[in-house]
């Protein structure tokens, strides 16, 4: 990340969606760009239509896992460059990318393990973590998985009976 130039920010994917690979000193590269909209509180003007992009593995995670409507925390650094048609455009450059609602959880994940097995990213928490850093949606009875899952839950969440607190 270049320093000094720091930029989060949160929004609502409500435009195209473009993904695509190219080649860059004879190596793919995955590109994703999208549109975040972001509305502001009263009094505030809102801003519209802050273009995101994404390079490398994380777009292809990326990809996997949002639609329009999809709402992500993205934390990376602002450029201005030249499109290819010569168009000045500032944009956010992902370096990290946090789900946070109205996200594919199946598909990401079905990517997320395609990732893996490609050699392109770590399994997460060396394979305990199944549910992709969310909690799962059942109740977990049995004590050995309660403990091969604690990583990914907040020692709050975990009861003193070996469940979860629903």
């Amino acid at each position: 990340m270049a320093r000094n130039n720091l930029a989060w920010i949160k929004g609502d994917i409500t435009g195209d969606i473009y993904y695509d690979n190219f080649h860059l000193d004879s190596k793919d590269v995955q590109y994703l760009r999208l549109y975040l909209m972001i509305k502001g509180v009263v009094g505030a003007a809102s801003v519209n239509g802050v273009r995101v992009c994404v390079y490398g593995p994380l777009a292809e995670l990326v990809y996997g896992h949002v639609r329009k409507g999809s709402r992500l925390g993205v934390i990376g650094h602002i450029q201005q460059r030249k499109t290819r048609k010569g168009t000045q455009v500032f944009e956010v450059v992902a370096e990290e990318v946090e789900f946070l609602r109205n996200i594919e959880w199946e598909a990401g994940a079905r990517v997320r393990q395609d990732l893996v097995e490609r050699g392109v990213l770590r399994a997460s928490h060396k394979g305990r973590d199944r549910e992709g850093g969310r909690m799962a949606d059942t109740v977990v009875d049995d004590p050995a998985l309660l403990d091969d899952l604690s990583v990914a839950i907040p020692e709050d969440v975990v009861s003193k009976e070996g469940t979860t607190d629903g």
